[in-house]
């Protein structure tokens, strides 16, 4: 044998051992011992790391040389952080950590606002709230949406409700309303990549409208983290000046050997929790004495046998058993997570089926989800997420809809003869309930992240994905062979909705949004000397979005035919494309000096294919320091645990719609000459363009402070922040010469939102046997339209505009603002009158003068979030959640008032001067009369769950069996008159009415979980 050959031989143990692989097992339990589920135990500074499971058990193998150490840090959602350090053996030995719940963990990483996804929280120099949304959802079964987790849990974050409709959702805003003309919503991130989040409805129903958000099941989701202030621009640029909303779903974690499998079965009831109204029917002699004849909107069976001069009063949502129902509610999930010790994943199947408090409004929902973490190695990690989901949503004829259901209810006199009932407006619940509008919608989300660290400081992330979302939206009328033989066709009114449905309709709309992401970000980390440190991130991104439809119409099908697309008499179609891009470089340095003080400096440049001709680019800087002082040798406060100042400012952008720097043209197949005679085809002009268009420029400053107190039993969370949307897109009128109709957009508007943001965790009671944890949250807003940058003087008047009422958009107020009408008096303070007519003796009020009132936005918001930890089994909790400061037009009230069924208006007395002016001020006294406030309390939440002990759940072979009961929307305290203050008739910012909406239902559910 050579000497090189036992040289080999003789090395080989030294190289085995070190590769030696050491396992590492042990527990992570809470301050009594309670087992926490889903932490994370990692080696510092590696990718190496485990997930515990339900006992709190973590298995991880670690490569190095025995006798090598290692540090571990234990760390979960709501928890503190514990570190160990261990030594290496080649074979296996225990670490066990106890970590103790804290509200303020400044050491928690944090993934939205930094570019590779893993700075932690004493880094980050602006405010990033963060939702423990499995914790939420596992608590609540009565959470069924992304938004439901949102609402009242986020200070500064709006949750708007056009309807409590089954399958609809409302909008969000964050930090107010931020354009007039490019939208206010943030943007969407689901495990690293873009996702739409915008509505879908195609054939909405009464302002009511479905968002793509719910195609992500609550119960897939380990937390949502939303950022309001500028760290987004580094990473979003031209999108990012709504805010960002990021969804991280369940994952399994390499080390974890052991599989969990959850199944989880629910069922609910909801049922109608808004006003309804009593209406009023003066019995006169000439209707007692007409209830025996037959004329349509004259007679009035209703007053047969009364008394002449009474009475008679109906409440059609409830007394008629066609209008409403108890909606049902069930629930089914059941999951998988585990893995070996380079590799882990999570599999879920979920489904939905719900009906509304509504007939004729269903959404069910069926979903799954595969994510998959694969660690080749210590340096190389790398995730897939797909997900898919597959919804369908039947939207009823009701809230805002012209003879939907609850209006021709709120709107009806009683004992009236009507074409289809007694007593209804218009169309019945016999006509209504038959209307067929649905939705049916196919959802694939597909992200993959590849993380790469070949030194330990130099880091590589690739992130890449796409969200593909398939739609068919239709309305169908089926032949109406009774109304179209009736002579003239549909006669006395017999075709419910007209006599072209009567021959049969179809109409049908395709979408297909497509939205594909790719990001790459490499960071450098650098210890320098004097306890300096530095962290140099750089990167790209290229976000595309693409959409398009195809629609169709037929109508008059043939008796007994088929009733496809195309088969009809007429039929008629047309196709729509959209395609956008964006692409964006950017780079961010931090530098930090002994962990505690952190300097963050990062610049974007982004192209994005909206922008006009002459607008190459767009800059988006940024600004940020974090300063933890409580770790200052000087810093001794009594009490004060840990204490962090920060301060940001930054830019971020908000692009214009596709093609609207364009100047377009339509074509027109009919062109006929000033005689009427046909000339040939052409085109008209359409929009006028403009070369220089770019996106809003949203920048904001914000100011804060973290601070935890009295050994982590309280933590306090306070910003205030300004943001102002410059360059803000503003509508031109075209000069008349130009020969483009409307108007134009340009980059000259100015707005801001200013606010103040609090969020107070505490732990006032902390004992073996019970456990009280409290959450408030609240946060303060004021919205100005600031300038309309010199092109246009006069206000733009948005939404409606009924008798006196309407929303305005004027320099110097809150954008939207509503406005009404109130008396004009004389030089002696009298109410001034009109001429005296037969119905109003003494005149008509005259109500010429103007007053202005707020926005639809609160002004200010509160939330009380409390849970209770008794014997470790029984757990309780619920919130409460206010609301202040918003406006909106009770148009249900005014329509029911100038409709004369109201009693105030019937008891009038001409002989009466007290009851004349009721009278007359209802009917004539102006709009401002009818905006009201919007504040309210909400009982939001309650909840109840009982684990059994383990000594019982143990015999059936299980590792636990939760037993669960929540309620949400419960009760209501308000003054507002009209069916729910918190719901307003249509999807805009600015149309700040509420019309005979369908309000958030009341849910009750019960839920039973078993873990294997």
């Amino acid at each position: 044998m050579s000497l090189a050959a036992a040289a080999l031989l003789l090395g080989a143990p030294a190289a085995l051992s070190a590769q030696a692989r050491t396992t590492i097992t042990g527990t992570v339990r809470g301050p009594n011992g309670q087992p926490v589920s889903s932490a994370r135990v990692v080696v510092a500074g590696t990718t190496t790391g485990a997930l515990t499971d339900n006992t709190g058990a973590y298995r991880l193998g670690v490569s190095g040389a025995s006798g090598s150490t290692v540090t571990l840090r234990a760390s979960a959602i709501g928890y503190g952080t514990q570190s160990a350090t261990v030594t290496l053996n080649g074979a296996t030995l225990t670490q066990n950590f106890q970590i103790a719940e804290q509200a303020l963990a400044l050491d928690a990483v944090v993934v939205t606002g930094s570019p590779t996804g893993q700075a932690t929280r004493r880094e980050v120099p602006n405010s990033v709230s963060t939702i423990r949304t499995a914790e939420v959802v596992e608590n609540n079964s009565a959470i069924t949406n992304v938004t439901a987790v949102l609402q009242s849990r986020v200070p500064g974050v709006q949750v708007m409700t056009q309807s409590g409709t089954e399958g609809t959702s409302p909008r969000v805003r964050i930090r107010g309303i931020s354009s007039i003309n490019a939208g206010s919503s943030p943007i969407y991130v689901i495990d690293g990549v873009r996702m739409n989040g915008a509505s879908q409805t195609i054939f909405g129903v009464g302002g009511a409208s479905q968002s793509a958000s719910d195609a992500i099941h609550p119960a897939d989701i380990e937390s949502i983290e939303v950022i309001k202030g500028p760290a987004a621009s580094t990473l979003y640029g031209a999108d990012a000046a709504n805010g960002v909303i990021s969804i991280t779903t369940k994952k399994g974690r390499a080390g974890q050997q052991r599989i969990q499998v959850l199944g989880r079965v629910s069922y609910g009831e909801q049922e109608f929790h808004g006003r309804t109204f009593t209406n009023y029917t003066l019995c006169t002699q000439g209707r007692v004495d007409s209830a025996g004849r037959n004329i349509v909107n004259t007679t009035y069976p209703g007053c047969a046998g009364v008394t002449p001069n009474n009475y008679i009063t109906s409440d059609l949502l409830r007394s008629d058993p066609g209008a409403l129902r108890t909606g049902q509610l069930r629930t089914y999930s059941v999951n998988a997570t585990g893995g070996g010790e380079r590799f882990g994943f999570f599999l879920s199947g979920n489904m939905d089926d719900n009906s509304g408090v509504v007939y004729n409004n269903e959404f069910s929902r069926i979903s799954g989800r595969a994510n998959f973490t694969v660690a080749p190695s210590d340096k190389l990690d790398a995730n897939v997420n797909i997900g898919y989901a597959r919804t369908e949503n039947t939207l009823p004829l009701s809230d805002n809809a012209s003879s939907g259901l609850t209006r021709n209810a709120n709107r009806a006199t009683p004992g009236r003869l009507n074409p289809y009932q007694v007593g209804w407006l218009n169309l019945s619940p016999a006509e209504i309930n038959a209307f067929d509008n649905r939705t049916e919608a196919d959802r694939f989300l597909l992200s993959g992240i590849v993380r790469w660290q070949p030194f330990t400081w130099f880091q590589n992330r690739l992130a890449g994905g796409f969200d593909y979302n398939s739609r068919t939206s239709q309305e169908f009328y089926a032949r109406d062979e009774v109304g179209v033989a009736q002579s003239p066709q549909c006669g006395a009114g017999r075709c419910p909705f007209g006599l072209t449905a009567a021959t049969g309709l179809r109409q049908q709309i395709r979408p297909l949004d497509r939205l594909y992401t790719v990001d790459y970000a490499g960071t450098i980390t650098n210890d320098l000397p004097r306890d300096f440190s530095s962290t140099l991130t750089f990167g790209s991104q290229l976000i595309s979005t693409r959409f398009g439809y195809i629609q169709g119409t037929s109508y008059g099908f043939a008796p007994g035919s088929v009733t496809l697309l195309g088969t009809g008499s007429t039929n008629t179609g047309n196709e729509t494309y959209q395609d956008q891009r964006t692409i964006g470089f950017f780079a961010q340095e931090t530098v930090g000096w002994r962990d505690r003080l952190f300097l963050t400096a990062g610049l974007r440049n982004d192209r994005n294919s909206a922008f006009g001709s002459e607008q190459e680019y767009a800059l988006y800087p940024k600004l940020g320091a974090s300063y933890v002082i409580s770790e200052e040798p000087f810093f001794n406060v009594p009490g004060v645990d840990q204490f962090r100042l920060r301060a940001a400012w930054g830019r971020a952008g908000n692009a214009p719609a596709p093609y609207s720097a364009e100047q377009t043209f339509v074509p027109s197949a009919v062109i006929t000459n000033e005689a009427g005679a046909v000339v040939g085809q052409g085109f008209f002009a359409n929009t006028y363009g403009n070369p220089n268009l770019a996106a809003e420029q949203g920048e904001e400053y914000e100011l804060g402070f973290d601070g935890s107190l009295l050994n982590g039993r309280v933590a306090v969370d306070f910003t205030y922040y300004n943001k102002t949307t410059n360059d803000a897109l503003i509508p031109v009128p075209n000069p008349p010469s130009g020969g483009f109709p409307g108007a134009v957009n340009q980059n000259v508007g100015t707005i801001n939102n200013r606010g103040t943001e609090l969020t107070l965790s505490l732990l006032p009671i902390e004992a073996r046997n019970f456990t009280w944890e409290s959450r408030i949250t609240g946060s303060t807003l004021r919205n100005r339209l600031v300038s309309f940058g010199g092109v246009r003087s006069d206000p733009i008047f948005s939404g409606f505009s009924v008798a006196g009422t309407g929303v305005i958009l004027a320099e110097g107020r809150p954008l939207g603002q509503l406005f009404g009408t109130v008396p004009s008096l004389d030089a002696s303070g009298n109410i001034r009158r009109g001429t005296p007519t037969a119905n109003f003796p003494r005149g008509a009020i005259i109500a010429n003068d103007t007053v202005y009132f707020g926005g639809s936005l609160p002004t200010n918001t509160l939330s009380w979030d409390n849970s209770f930890r008794i014997m470790r089994n029984l757990r309780l909790g619920f919130q409460f959640d206010r609301q202040g400061g918003g406006y909106q037009l009770n148009l249900t009230r005014r329509t029911r008032t100038m409709d004369r069924l109201v009693q105030e208006v019937l008891l009038r007395s001409t002989s009466s001067q007290a009851d004349s002016l009721v009278y007359d001020m209802k009917l004539t006294g102006g709009g401002a009369q009818y905006i009201e406030k919007t504040d309210f309390v909400k009982l939001r939440e309650v909840s109840a769950s009982y684990s059994l002990p383990s000594r019982f759940t143990q015999r059936f072979g299980t590792d636990g069996v939760v037993f669960s009961l929540a309620g949400r929307n419960l009760f209501t305290w308000t003054d507002y008159t009209g069916v729910d203050p918190e719901v307003n008739a249509d999807n805009s910012d600015f149309l700040l009415a509420e019309t005979n909406a369908v309000p958030p239902s009341r849910r009750v559910t019960a839920s039973i979980t078993v873990r294997f």
